[in-house]
């Protein structure tokens, strides 16, 4: 897997604290990603632009974007994944991650709390010195909402619509309640 490119901290921790509006519309565009497999239900992702005010002018820049992933349990005891990102070009700038398992594998002696440990979801990542993506701390456990909310907050964004699950459309051979 090639090397990602990512921006330096600084970089990094001005963007993240630029303040931030949504330019997505009224309401979270979700696209289906690819076919669901072996009973699943499918997954989904959404995109949408960020606008800044700069000089007095609103500006959309071309290669920031929010970003967020929803992937529905199995069955409703199951949690979905659940992923939203501030990219800029090929870095994920901050994010918070949810999910029923797994979680992320910091990396070693970055004279942070949590350095070289597994942190289970949900979890926030924002850059630090040394590792502009790639470090988390855990957070509360919450409703989608809840971490949509967190997450507008830590990205100093404004005007989102609320995020609100995907509905899958009705197969032939499902039963319409």
């Amino acid at each position: 897997m090639p090397k990602q490119e990512c921006l330096d901290f600084t970089t990094a921790e001005l963007i993240l604290n630029e303040p931030k509006y949504w330019g997505g519309g009224t309401r979270i565009d979700w696209v289906q990603q690819g076919k669901p497999k072996n009973g699943f239900p499918p997954s989904y992702r959404a995109v949408a632009s960020v606008e800044v005010i700069r000089n007095g002018k609103s500006q959309t820049p071309e290669d920031w974007q929010i970003s967020v992933y929803h992937h529905a349990g199995p069955n409703p005891e199951i949690p979905a994944k659940l992923s939203m990102s501030l990219v800029v070009g090929s870095t994920r700038i901050c994010g918070i991650d949810d999910g029923p398992i797994g979680g992320h594998c910091n990396p070693p002696e970055l004279g942070q709390r949590y350095d070289g440990q597994l942190i289970g979801f949900p979890h926030l990542h924002f850059p630090v010195p040394g590792a502009t993506f790639g470090y988390a701390e855990p957070i509360e456990k919450s409703t989608m909402a809840s971490h949509w909310t967190t997450f507008h907050a830590r990205v100093k964004m404004t005007g989102a619509p609320a995020l609100l699950a995907p509905v899958s459309e009705p197969k032939q051979g499902d039963l319409l309640t």
